[in-house]
């Protein structure tokens, strides 16, 4: 029972902000005679109100998929013509599954229905480089004066992101900010996924334990890498 309510928390927050669509509402998306196998590879991007958003998923060929905007990873396999499920890894141990029966699909087109949920997806075109490139670069001292640190990065658009924080003090961590929300759940020092929409997103430096912070302060140094 607690999977299931871990699964359906993590569902939902890759869903929030999002005005999920209503499937009678899509008449305009007919079924073809698509195979789900050839149609899901891809980046899919979770449609609010005719609009692309940073929430969705990534099928990998090898049966891998990502949470689009999000660092988490599982995996994917159709059950079904009109059938496909993701099991997301929860620990070492744990596997939860959520099945998504398919109202219609084009090449580009996606109207799925879980238990609690439908959406429309949208294929967004997607292409990941072999090498990661740094894209921006900060150092800094976060100190008992300066306890937190906010820096704008431009990130494109449809492109595989990376972010590693170094630092010798345990307590130092980010929070990523899109400008229409929040990225990270909590405060991480290392964070990687597919950003569907780029622009300008807000990075914050900042430690769990300001009080240990000493005068001299701690030192920190982020990389942001696109691939």
């Amino acid at each position: 029972m607690r999977t299931k309510k871990i699964f359906s928390i993590l569902l939902l927050w890759v869903l929030i902000g999002c005005s999920v669509p209503n499937h009678s509402e899509e008449n305009n998306v007919t079924r073809t005679s698509l195979r789900l196998e050839q149609v899901l590879p891809g980046v899919w991007s979770i449609d609010s109100a005719g609009q692309l958003t940073n929430t969705g998923f990534y099928f990998r060929d090898d049966g891998s998929v990502e949470f689009a905007g999000t660092d988490k990873s599982g995996r994917w396999l159709v059950i079904g013509d009109d059938q496909f499920c993701i099991s997301l890894m929860n620990g070492s141990t744990d596997t939860l599954t959520e099945s998504f029966a398919v109202d219609s699909v084009t090449a580009d087109r996606l109207a799925v229905k879980g238990r609690e949920v439908a959406f429309l997806l949208r294929k967004v075109p997607y292409g990941e480089g072999i090498e990661q490139n740094v894209l921006s670069g900060f150092m800094g001292r976060l100190t008992r004066v300066v306890s937190e640190k906010n820096y704008t990065v431009s990130i494109p658009s449809s492109k595989k992101i990376t972010i590693e924080l170094k630092s010798q003090d345990p307590a130092l961590a980010f929070e990523l900010l899109s400008p229409s929300g929040p990225m990270t759940l909590t405060p991480v020092r290392s964070w990687s996924s597919v950003v569907i929409l780029g622009g300008e997103f807000s990075l914050k430096i900042k430690s769990s334990d300001p009080s240990r912070l000493t005068a001299d302060g701690s030192e920190f140094d982020v990389k942001v890498f696109v691939q």
